[in-house]
């Protein structure tokens, strides 16, 4: 290959490149390896012990993939205290984007250990300066000041299965110039600490900015049905795109003026009909969709999906 070909066409031929043809690709030239490896080594999923320290082992061999890796999954159900493993791999972490952290609370049993504050390490690493998004799924006594980092910090945020544990102390106040907090995803707060969390003083301004906001719950009870109400009236003003998965129908829709996308995924058993529920999204003369595309998923399911699409 001719030295002088431009960086940029390499790109480019690279880009074109199936994935499962990326490792031979890095094979054929010198010059195509960098382009390569920055696309073979995107992602990294670590599931189990013996993930990590494979991990491990290959960023300590080879440190330079370090900074190819974008987005990083960490399943912390078998990762114990102070993790040597963990510690290592985060510090050879240098421009990951989006991180995704899963536990082992299922819902229902709350002695489930604080896995992120078994390793301060992790905690430290929601400081890097390139993180713009955070997962959190099936964790117990999430910290608040942990989740407020993540409202001024980062600009997608989601939250399924956890439960946040109030630590007013230690909660940060907002910050005077926050990030571009665009996307919130709340899925199954069974126990509605995230709903009180979220409608916080201190965390209502970062709710005025959203862009979209995706809602997977359980059965509200009508007693507590002004949360979520609440919820919607404080991200109305920029509000673009709303999903929401219930099982049990919304009796209030505030006006959303800004709104063009919303998708509706009801359950079979419905407090209103679906005719009674159009009324309801057809008074919202903003959205794009004409009232007539209007086209709930009804589910016979006795419980909505506890993901919410990222």
């Amino acid at each position: 290959m001719p030295p002088h070909l431009p960086q940029e066409l390499i790109e480019a031929i690279v880009e074109e490149v199936p994935s499962e043809s990326l490792a031979a690709c890095s094979l054929t030239a010198t010059a195509f390896v960098a382009c390569s490896q920055r696309r073979l080594f995107q992602w990294m999923s670590l599931s189990d012990t013996p993930a990590y320290e494979r991990a491990a082992l290959l960023l300590a061999s080879s440190p330079y993939l370090g900074p190819y890796f974008r987005y990083l999954i960490l399943d912390l159900r078998e990762v114990p205290q102070d993790y040597g493993h963990l510690e290592s791999i985060l510090a050879g972490l240098s421009e990951i984007e989006f991180l995704a952290i899963s536990g082992d609370y299922d819902g229902y049993d709350r002695s489930a250990s604080n896995q992120i504050g078994d390793n301060p390490s992790l905690i430290d690493f929601l400081s890097l300066a390139t993180l713009r998004g955070l997962a959190l799924h099936c964790l117990v006594d999430v910290p608040a000041s942990l989740v407020a980092r993540a409202f001024s910090s980062f600009e997608e945020i989601l939250l399924s299965l956890i439960t946040i544990a109030n630590d007013e102390d230690q909660d940060p106040e907002s910050s005077s110039s926050p990030a571009e907090l665009w996307h919130v995803g709340v899925s199954t707060d069974s126990d509605e600490s995230v709903l009180v969390f979220l409608l916080q003083p201190k965390r209502i301004q970062s709710l005025h900015h959203l862009r979209r906001l995706s809602v997977v719950l359980p059965p509200i009870p009508d007693s507590r049905q002004y949360r979520f109400e609440e919820l919607l009236i404080a991200c109305s003003e920029n509000l673009d795109s709303l999903e929401l998965e219930l099982e049990t129908s919304p009796t209030y829709i505030p006006t959303l003026p800004a709104l063009t996308r919303l998708q509706l995924w009801l359950d079979l058993v419905l407090t209103k009909t679906p005719a009674e529920l159009h009324s309801i999204v057809a008074s919202n003369h903003r959205i794009h969709s004409p009232p007539q595309g209007f086209n709930p998923r009804v589910s016979g399911s006795s419980s909505p999906s506890p993901n919410v699409d990222g």
